[in-house]
């Protein structure tokens, strides 16, 4: 072989080393923060999850389900300004699965594309290749309108302009609820039939808020009304939160109800849209 190859080859195979290790310490980072990130208490197939890893943000996605099944991000004072708009290349497939889900997956079905990790906090914290990030198409799930456009909105916005100033740094893992038989939509994407969100602070006094959103809201809904415990979302997902904690802080935390937040004061808050 010549030297110019063998060196070439070495650079290569350093570099993906060196961004397999960035990507490593960025997921242990949101691990960290999370108190670790969520894994299936039930086993089999639905809750197998690949973990995508993004800037900014982890994903655990289904390709049984066709969904993410959990996206967990950090959230800390804003580094960046306001995004002027979205990303020009817009929504779009992500290769990395096997489903490779399309950008018009959801066209003519009634449901819009719900970011998951949101467009705006993503920005605001990460900067525009997590911007960029959040449009791929595992980020995202199937969302009514008024879901999407109103209470959903209503949510992200409060967390970025309430909570997080308030509670800070937090971690968010927020994702989909399946029934026991939900729909699929042509494409073959499976329709969640709520969404839930767990905002989590640091130690060394660990805190949850816990929501859970169902599709069919009218979007006006006072936001408190849709406060669960952590326990409630684990019984509906099969999925095990903040299991890096010790047991019985573990417990503590995941059976209360969210209190000291400040959501009653913002739960009324109008939609932007």
């Amino acid at each position: 072989m010549k030297a110019w190859t063998q060196i070439l080859l070495l650079a290569a195979v350093t570099g993906g080393f060196l961004l397999w290790q960035h990507h490593e310490r960025r997921n242990a980072d949101e691990a960290a923060w999370c108190h670790g990130l969520p894994v299936s208490s039930t086993g089999g197939l639905r809750n197998a999850a690949l973990v995508l890893r993004n800037h900014g943000f982890s994903v655990g996605y289904s390709d049984v389900l066709a969904n993410p099944l959990w996206v967990a991000y950090r959230l800390f004072p804003p580094l960046y300004p306001p995004p002027e708009d979205r990303p020009e290349a817009g929504f779009r497939r992500d290769d990395r699965s096997l489903r490779g889900v399309e950008p018009a997956a959801f066209s003519g079905t009634g449901y819009q594309r719900g970011h998951l990790a949101p467009n705006y906090a993503m920005y605001r914290v990460h900067g525009a290749a997590s911007q960029q990030d959040s449009f791929l198409m595992t980020n995202i799930s199937p969302q009514r309108p008024r879901l999407n456009q109103k209470a959903w909105q209503r949510i992200e916005e409060v967390v970025m302009d309430h909570l997080l100033p308030g509670n800070g740094p937090l971690c968010v893992i927020t994702g989909p609820v399946f029934g026991d038989s939900p729909h699929i939509l042509p494409s073959g994407v499976t329709v969640p039939e709520a969404f839930y969100k767990i905002l989590v602070t640091r130690e060394p006094t660990p805190r949850a808020l816990a929501l859970v959103v169902p599709q069919d809201v009218t979007g006006y809904e006072p936001l408190d009304r849709f406060l669960v415990t952590v326990d409630d979302i684990e019984a509906r997902t099969g999925l095990d939160f903040l299991h890096a904690l010790p047991d019985e802080k573990e417990n503590s935390i995941e059976r209360a109800l969210a209190h000291g937040w400040g959501l009653e004061a913002v739960a009324r808050n109008p939609p932007r849209y």
